[in-house]
């Protein structure tokens, strides 16, 4: 998991085993390698801006 000041980016190894094998079942990939899922993340969860 990568944290910034703009968001929090979450990759494949930062799920468990179970989580892995359901999401590469679901993007149809057989090696974590194929999908380049370490280098690029799954999702990116922007952090809110506090307007104080």
């Amino acid at each position: 998991m990568k944290v910034d000041d703009t968001g929090i980016e979450i990759y494949l190894s930062d799920l468990n085993p179970e989580a892995q094998k359901q999401f590469m079942d679901a993007m149809n990939i057989e090696y974590e390698e194929d999908g380049n899922y370490e280098v690029f993340p799954i999702a990116v969860v922007p952090i809110p801006v506090n307007e104080e």
